[in-house]
């Protein structure tokens, strides 16, 4: 489910929360001041976070959810990108199939998927074209990237997760310099 609470109050007590969707959420972001949240199998959507109420974005299976350096991203299993500027204007970019990690740093799209290892894109007239050869690493690190994020110049990945497959991967941190 998803709850929502108020910063003001003291959120280590259970009483101040309060359950505004029993849907089960696998990404969550916001971007803009809007509350973007991915229900696994069905769609992306943004919520209200006082009362619950959504409204459907785009239909699909969705892997990733990300808001990263101004920018929001959602990619669905078949290798679609909607890269959100609002909920009513977003832009349709074909990606690898399988993506299940994305970060966005100094214009370049990290992109991984179990398969093909993790590479750089750049954005150009609405295609993604590679920039950085994908990087297959070796034991011990992994390239099964379950969460991506960059900071103060670096990548940082994170691999394995919980739940659903291919996220039961060992865990595994790593980090890059750009």
């Amino acid at each position: 489910g998803l709850y929502h609470g108020r910063m003001t109050d003291n959120l280590l007590d259970t009483k101040n929360w309060k359950r505004i969707r029993t849907n089960n959420f696998t990404h969550l972001a916001v971007h803009r001041g809007t509350l973007y949240g991915v229900i696994p199998g069905y769609a992306l959507l943004t919520l209200n976070p006082a009362n619950g109420n959504y409204t459907i974005v785009a239909e699909g299976k969705f892997n990733t959810l990300k808001a990263t350096d101004g920018k929001l991203a959602a990619v669905t299993q078949e290798g679609k990108m909607y890269l959100i500027d609002s909920p009513e204007k977003y832009e349709l970019i074909a990606t690898r199939e399988g993506t299940t990690g994305l970060s966005y740093g100094q214009d370049i799209f990290w992109i991984s998927c179990p398969t093909e290892g993790l590479a750089g894109y750049t954005l150009t007239q609405g295609e993604l074209k590679q920039c950085v050869a994908p990087l297959h690493l070796n034991a011990p690190e992994r390239n099964l990237f379950f969460r991506m994020f960059i900071q103060h110049g670096r990548l940082y990945t994170c691999g394995g997760g919980i739940f659903l497959a291919p996220y039961t991967n060992p865990g595994t941190i790593q980090v890059m310099d750009l």
